[in-house]
C-alpha cells in the first residue's frame, strides 16, 4: 500500500510497478510474505479482521528472501533483520487461519457462477427461436473493438487516479502523466482552461497525447511520472473556481 510513496525514489518508476514486481517475486518464490495468500494462480492481501489488526511493523517486515541474485542477503533463507517475532508471526497465523478458506470459497463460488453463465449463454445459443441469438453487426463491432483496446492494453491494473477505476485505453501526456484516454479528453473540453495540462498549466492537446499499447510501452516507461497531491490540489482548486 506504499508502493506509491516508495516509487518516489526510483527514477523511471511508479508505484504499480513495484507493487506488480514484489508480486512477482512472491508468486515465484524468491520472497515469502505472509500478507499474500496464492492459490495457485492469483495472489490474495490478507485484510485485518474486525477481532484481529496485523500490526504495521508485520506488514512491512515480515518478510524472508529465499533467492537473491544481488548477493546482498546472505545466507539463504534470509529473514529482514526487524523481522517480528515467531510468537506475534504464530498469533496472527491463529487469528487469520479462517481466511484461507473464506478466500477459497469465494474463489469456488465466482468459478461456479462464471460456469452457470456460461451454460445460461450455451442454451439460449442453442434455441433457434431466441430473439438473442441475432446480434447486429454495430453490436458486434463494437465488442470486438472493447476485446482489442483491452487485448492490448498495457497497463490493465493501472487505476486512473481521476476515475479511481482500471485504466482504459491508456495515454501519456508531453509531461510523463498518464490516465486514460477518454479522461484526458474530458478534462481537456472541461476544466477552467482549455488545451491545457491540468497538472502543470502547459500547453498541451489531443493530438500531444500518446496513446499505451503493448507494442510501444517500453519507448514510454521511463518517462512515465507521479501524479503529485500537489498537482492533483492545483486541479481540483482550478475546477472550483471555475465553477
Amino acid at each position: 500500500e506504499n508502493c506509491f510513496v516508495f516509487s518516489k525514489a526510483i527514477p523511471g518508476r511508479v508505484g504499480y510497478q513495484c507493487s506488480n514486481y514484489w508480486r512477482g517475486l512472491v508468486k515465484e518464490g524468491d520472497v515469502t510474505d505472509p500478507n499474500y495468500f496464492f492459490d495457485g494462480k492469483k495472489l490474495h492481501f490478507k485484510r485485518n479482521t474486525k477481532q484481529f489488526s496485523i500490526k504495521p511493523e508485520y506488514r512491512k517486515y515480515a518478510i524472508t528472501i529465499n533467492r537473491d541474485i544481488s548477493g546482498i542477503w546472505k545466507p539463504l533463507p534470509k529473514k529482514h533483520p526487524k523481522h517480528p517475532s515467531d510468537q506475534y508471526c504464530e498469533e496472527v497465523k491463529q487469528a487469520l487461519s479462517g481466511q484461507h478458506s473464506s478466500d477459497n470459497n469465494a474463489i469456488s463460488n465466482n468459478k461456479n457462477k462464471n460456469k452457470n453463465k456460461r451454460k445460461k449463454r450455451k442454451r439460449r445459443n442453442n434455441n433457434d427461436d431466441s430473439d438473442e441469438e441475432f446480434e447486429g453487426p454495430s453490436k458486434r463491432m463494437k465488442r470486438d473493438e472493447d476485446n482489442n483496446i483491452n487485448n492490448d492494453n498495457p497497463l490493465p491494473e493501472f487505476k486512473d487516479i481521476i476515475t479511481g477505476c482500471n485504466i482504459i485505453r491508456p495515454a501519456i501526456s508531453p509531461y510523463g502523466h498518464v490516465l486514460g484516454y477518454d479522461t484526458w479528453t474530458k478534462i481537456l473540453r472541461t476544466t477552467k482552461k482549455k488545451n491545457m495540462c491540468p497538472f502543470t498549466w502547459q500547453k498541451m492537446t489531443r493530438r500531444s497525447l500518446v496513446k499505451l499499447t503493448k507494442d510501444n510501452i517500453d519507448n514510454y516507461r521511463s518517462q512515465i511520472m507521479n501524479i503529485t497531491d500537489e498537482q492533483l490540489k492545483l486541479m481540483t482548486e482550478a475546477n472550483n473556481n471555475h465553477q
